[in-house]
């Protein structure tokens, strides 16, 4: 996953994916801040986040799609 810091309206421009896919978080982001930056940014494709065993996905698929990607956004776990 590239930093957050990476995405821009002219990288999505250049590379126009249909779907991005990224982990809930690793060592320097979350999956949250990626959102929040990707609908700031207006990307209109799909998102799929990847997950380990959570005890309670749907919360948190929810709060990912309450950040604005609604039903476009995917939450998959083990």
């Amino acid at each position: 996953m590239r930093p957050s810091s990476d995405l821009s309206a002219a990288l999505l421009a250049e590379l126009r994916p249909d779907r991005i896919v990224l982990p809930l978080f690793t060592g320097s982001c979350d999956a949250m801040t990626v959102v929040e930056q990707l609908e700031a940014l207006r990307y209109a494709g799909k998102i799929v986040v990847i997950a380990p065993p959570l005890p309670k996905p749907t919360l948190v698929e929810r709060e990912l799609r309450g950040a604005g990607p609604g039903d476009r956004l995917t939450l998959v776990t083990p």
